[in-house]
């Protein structure tokens, strides 16, 4: 229901879909061109890996197709959903924004174009793989795309854990994973649960909260 009415044009978004307070409107949906042609610039440009958060600054931060919580909410899912992380997430967004079609010309243009570039890097890098310029280059690029992912990392971590029993959710799983290293899928297990139990029932409480306030 929700692509339709955006396929439609209606430049009033679905609930949810709906910017938070502070947040700037929505812009009309694109058409599909538009999606290969980004997605497709997010493939190319995307030195240093982290495509999420490549997707998630163009998608949402520089041309506002979709809200910040919503790509952050498809994020977490393609994060669990079997398969490679950012098309799971190309997916995601192309269904949000054009249905079906929207998301095939996602997934077309984060890999078509890629997968051309890589076979023309990997001719040049073997070509100029002496050079000691060359390890300064791939350090520059990946503390960029560090910086990227740590940049993202925040600002999900601010809109999903909005109480002190969800922040301490994520400080588990950071510490259980990153500092302990344990294995990830029993940590999310065990902790992911806990954390969908706790964001439900904070929705819970914030509509009966809405509902018991008086209407003008």
């Amino acid at each position: 229901m929700s692509d339709v009415v955006r396929r439609a044009g209606n430049p009033t978004p679905p609930p949810g879909d709906a910017p938070l307070e502070g947040e700037r409107p929505l812009d009309p949906p694109p058409g599909l061109f538009e999606i290969f042609w980004v997605f497709s610039k997010i493939g190319i440009l995307s030195f240093g890996g982290v495509l999420s958060a490549w997707i998630h600054r163009e998608i949402s931060v520089k041309r506002h197709w979709m809200t910040e919580t919503d790509v952050l909410s498809g994020l977490a899912m393609s994060q669990i959903m079997p398969g490679i992380n950012v098309v799971n997430l190309s997916l995601f967004v192309g269904q949000r924004l054009r249905g079906v079609a929207g998301s095939l010309v996602a997934i077309l243009g984060i890999l078509l174009a890629p997968t051309f570039l890589v076979i023309l890097i990997s001719l040049v890098y073997d070509r100029f793989s002496d050079n000691p310029w060359l390890p300064d280059l791939l350090n520059g690029i990946a503390a960029a795309a560090i910086g990227m992912m740590i940049n993202m990392g925040v600002k999900a971590t601010q809109r999903a854990a909005r109480s002190i029993p969800l922040l301490l959710v994520v400080a588990g799983i950071f510490v259980g994973v990153g500092v302990m290293r344990w294995p990830m899928v029993p940590v999310v297990l065990c902790l992911g649960p806990i954390s969908i139990w706790l964001a439900w029932r904070g929705l819970a409480a914030a509509q009966r909260a809405r509902m018991e306030t008086p209407h003008e």
